[in-house]
């Protein structure tokens, strides 16, 4: 699945998230940035906390937007990118 994010530079780019049988890779402009534990992805996804990193990407909740709070990722030229519903639901029911 992909999804796009506004860079602090500018131009949007896309986040491509690759789901494997055990782990979560983070791909950008054709490069990996994180890998994570699939499980861990998930179970962090069902009940997001304290944000959880790896690598050059980082998860975290955003209560700007709402009051409820929307996943948001975070990397180089990133700056936490509040997803979509539609993301956020399509991200935890594929894994």
């Amino acid at each position: 699945m992909c999804f796009p994010v506004l860079t602090r530079s500018g131009p949007a780019i896309d986040v491509e998230v690759r789901i494997g049988a055990e782990v979560v890779e983070i791909w950008r402009q054709g490069a990996c940035k994180a890998i994570f534990d699939r499980g861990h992805l998930r179970a962090w996804l069902a009940d997001p906390s304290l944000p959880i990193g790896m690598g050059e990407v980082t998860f975290t909740l955003d209560r700007y937007v709402d009051l409820d709070g929307r996943i948001a990722i975070t990397m180089p030229d990133v700056s936490e990118w509040t997803l979509s519903h539609q993301t956020a639901t399509q991200l935890r029911n594929r894994l």
